[in-house]
């Protein structure tokens, strides 16, 4: 049978050391119960710096171990630095571009999946954007990737792609609304592209969602 139960856990902080610096964790958890998948550890860090005023450098690690996985100890190493440049604002908006890559460094003791006819390569690079507008209460934002990726983690361990295939490009529309100082209703469509049993695919996705904060 095809079918699989899957279930993720997550927990992440940030702390500001100074104005000009931060840092944060992450660690998470998926469970699932197809070996062809496979169930991970993943613990990240990163930090950020505002070297002046309108330009934060960001610097992120992740760590992600497999260890049921069908090509056996597969272990990933991703660092992804990034830079978040203001480009314009005023007193009620603001309009910021950030630019990045993620690199992947992956290793396991097969390469080749006899089921998916998977192959795993040492190295994957992502490179995004995201052009974010926030006007009062409202926040707009579109981001687009390409290159390649497998088994990579992003928004901090928020989504872990842990599925034998190869990632080739997409993209992510955003609409959010900030009801309260503690509450933020997000509303997003996306476009992934991507490469499975040897087949080119693509997949659509919705999300609506509210977030509380304390």
């Amino acid at each position: 049978s095809s079918e699989y139960t899957q279930t993720q856990f997550s927990l992440g902080g940030a702390w500001t050391i100074v104005p000009a610096f931060w840092l944060r964790a992450n660690a998470a958890y998926v469970n699932t119960s197809s070996s062809a998948l496979g169930s991970v550890y993943v613990l990240g860090a990163g930090l950020g710096f505002v070297p002046w005023q309108g330009t934060q450098l960001g610097l992120e690690y992740e760590v992600s171990d497999y260890p049921t996985i069908s090509l056996g100890g597969l272990l990933v190493h991703q660092i992804t630095p990034s830079v978040d440049q203001r480009l314009w604002s005023s007193l009620t908006a603001l309009l910021h571009l950030t630019i990045g890559v993620q690199a992947s460094f992956a290793s396991a003791n097969s390469t080749t999946d006899s089921t998916t006819q998977f192959t795993l390569k040492s190295t994957y690079q992502r490179y995004f954007a995201e052009l974010e507008l926030r006007i009062d209460s409202w926040v707009m934002a579109v981001q687009g990737w390409g290159g390649s990726e497998a088994f990579g983690v992003r928004n901090q361990g928020g989504l872990i792609i842990n599925a034998l295939e190869e990632h080739k490009y997409g993209g992510v529309a955003k609409l959010g609304y900030q009801l309260t100082p503690g509450v933020f209703v997000l509303a997003s469509g996306s476009l992934e592209s991507f490469n499975a049993s040897g087949v080119d695919s693509k997949s659509y996705g919705g999300l609506l969602g509210v977030t509380f904060s304390f």
